[in-house]
């Protein structure tokens, strides 16, 4: 597991293909969201892109599930554990 705040380090990690699940905030620029989840994509294809919101937003085509921060970390618990529904 790794938790960064830092893209370059998170783009290394997917390079290198240390990724299950990727946990990305809604408040991130949106430029930097298709990089990551285009390179996570390439290097993870088995992989899961959560994005985690504070509002309401439509699904975004890049991730496999949007949680609501609001909503409790059950929530994110469960959407994190449930198995990607996207043809891989």
């Amino acid at each position: 597991m790794l938790s960064t705040t830092d893209e370059n380090v998170a783009l290394l990690r997917i390079r290198d293909g240390h990724c299950g699940v990727l946990l990305m905030c809604y408040s991130l620029p949106i430029q930097l969201r298709g990089q990551l989840s285009a390179m996570f994509r390439q290097h993870c294809p088995q992989g899961k892109i959560v994005l985690i919101s504070n509002q309401v937003v439509e699904k975004m085509p890049f991730a496999d599930e949007v949680v609501y921060g609001v909503d409790g970390p059950e929530v994110l618990i469960d959407a994190v554990r449930k198995p990607a529904s996207r043809a891989a």
